[in-house]
């Protein structure tokens, strides 16, 4: 499931980009194959990932600047036509809600996107743990983010353009995050592309641009460097939780988090596993992807991967309480923040 939505996202960063540029050969010249074309990949851009619609804003703005040959009226039917070929999407979500959002609070989504595309990842690290590196490597990552967003600062003041078209997204989906889960860093980042142009651009608009450009990129590559060379950065780790259990495989694996039961799941589709506690995923959604827990243990023998990621912190200790009541560990394997256990029955 986590690998099927970054996939989306990947795939919404080819669609918006690509959606500028047809929409600017649009405001060019609104030949009816032009027309078409954007019909067609902005359907397929919606139906992709609903951030896709945030461009329509900036987009109506450029339309009644006078350089635009779009009309308003050809604009505007182009929207309904693209809002009409939604609306089966709209029914389906309305029979299937969506699984329930980790989607951070706007305070702390606008912040972690912003860095984002300077650091070189978003999600746990930008926006829970961020706090928890050596001073020294956080200081450094601070100081080059602050940096690179005076660049993107000083870019939004020479294209207007690529301003509108990142800003405002940005904007709406910060004004809605602040009333609802629907800000997701992992889906703004498709807007990426035009957070570096704009850097690109506050580059060049500056003396010694050539001395600047050459100073950040070595700044970035130090920042890969880190995240390459730092455990920190690593993810969970499940290659060698997977390894550790194959030592043993005719034994159940229970799983205290989701994050492992389906990163393990893909690696063991054979093996018997298990979840203890609450799926964060809607049932429609489980039905689907599997992952409904079970009310008890009972087998003899079993290994438990246990994580504080993605798991409620009370069910994760009252399932700990119970498991360490029933059950003495035979052997224990830790993996930085995941554990690896193989219990006998009392």
């Amino acid at each position: 499931y986590l690998g099927f939505t970054a996939r989306l996202h990947t795939a919404a960063l080819f669609f918006i980009p690509l959606l500028v540029w047809l929409f600017l050969r649009l405001q060019e010249n609104p030949q009816t194959i032009r027309i078409i074309l954007f019909i067609i990949f902005a359907i397929l851009g919606l139906y992709t990932q609903y951030y896709v619609a945030l461009l329509f804003f900036p987009f109506s703005i450029l339309v009644i600047y006078p350089s635009s040959r779009l009309t308003i009226k050809s604009w505007l039917s182009i929207v309904l036509i693209i809002c009409a070929s939604f609306i089966p999407w709209l029914g389906a979500a309305a029979k299937n809600p969506h699984a329930i959002c980790a989607c951070p609070p706007a305070y702390l989504a606008l912040p972690a996107t912003l860095a984002a595309s300077t650091l070189g990842g978003i999600g746990e690290v930008t926006l829970r743990r961020f706090g928890e590196l050596p001073i020294i490597i956080l200081i450094f990552f601070t100081f080059v983010t602050g940096f690179n967003l005076f660049l993107f600062w000083k870019g939004t003041h020479k294209d207007r353009v690529l301003t509108y078209l990142y800003v405002i997204p940005l904007m709406l989906i910060s004004i809605a995050g602040s009333l609802g889960p629907f800000f997701t860093p992992k889906g703004f980042a498709a807007y990426s592309p035009f957070f570096f142009a704009l850097t690109a651009i506050g580059i060049s608009s500056l003396k010694n641009s050539s001395r600047i450009a050459m100073v950040n990129i070595s700044f970035l590559l130090i920042i890969n460097i880190i995240q390459i060379a730092n455990p920190f950065f690593w993810g969970t780790p499940i290659r060698p939780v997977v390894d550790i259990t194959k030592t043993i495989s005719d034994i159940p694996i229970v799983h205290i988090s989701s994050i492992t039961y389906y990163s393990t799941q893909f690696y063991l589709p054979g093996a018997q596993q298990n979840l203890l506690t609450k799926n964060p995923f809607s049932v429609q959604t489980v039905g689907y992807i599997g992952g409904t827990p079970v009310p008890e243990i009972t087998a003899d023998r079993l290994w438990l991967i246990d994580t504080k990621n993605w798991v409620d912190s009370d069910q994760r200790n009252a399932q700990l309480s119970y498991v360490n009541k029933n059950y003495k560990i035979v052997s224990e394997v830790s993996f930085r923040e995941v554990s690896v256990k193989l219990l006998q029955l009392k």
